[in-house]
């Protein structure tokens, strides 16, 4: 069969051609699903770091950041039932200090001089800081969309534990 396709300001087009099986034809809503657990595979691995690594001074800002692009995810190929299906895909960090403290982050951080995702802490003591990376995503298929990437929200999580200790200073002759 014919696959037509009506855009909005133009005419019907012949879009491709389908052959209907047992089984029915790819839906977006079908193909959506398939497409979220790649998109969920294709994530760069989160992984929370923070500098100084295991110990750091109170009031002396601790380095964080995650390891992932801060420019998302463009253009990965997905391709799925034998359809060219490429995903964008954005993200935004959500930082929980330990401490009480959090921020939202457009920047993944860095190592030093990087300085784009710090916190400093107060007090003396463990602390366990948590980040989560919230990723929205669309598809296109075969040119057509873009699409959301349909069911629950891309979501990653890391945490990395620190040491707070206090700075003593000592006069030297």
């Amino acid at each position: 069969m014919r696959i037509w396709l009506l855009r909005p300001g133009a005419d019907w087009s012949v879009v491709g051609r389908a052959c209907q099986g047992p089984s029915a034809p790819a839906t977006v809503t079908g193909l959506g699903s398939t497409v979220h657990d790649r998109a969920e595979a294709a994530l760069p691995p989160l992984r929370a770091q923070a500098q100084p690594s295991s110990s750091a001074l109170v009031r002396v800002p601790v380095l964080y950041r995650t390891g992932q692009p801060a420019g998302g995810i463009g253009g990965a190929d997905l391709s799925v039932l034998g359809l060219a299906v490429t995903l964008e895909a954005r993200v935004r960090w959500h930082w929980v200090y330990g401490d009480g403290t959090d921020a939202w982050t457009s920047s993944p951080g860095g190592a030093w001089p990087d300085m784009s995702v710090t916190h400093t802490y107060v007090a003396a003591g463990l602390q366990r800081a948590s980040v989560e990376a919230l990723w929205r995503a669309q598809f296109t298929v075969e040119g057509l969309g873009p699409f959301a990437v349909p069911g629950p929200a891309l979501i990653q999580r890391s945490e990395v534990d620190l040491t707070v200790t206090p700075a003593h200073a000592h006069l030297v002759a």
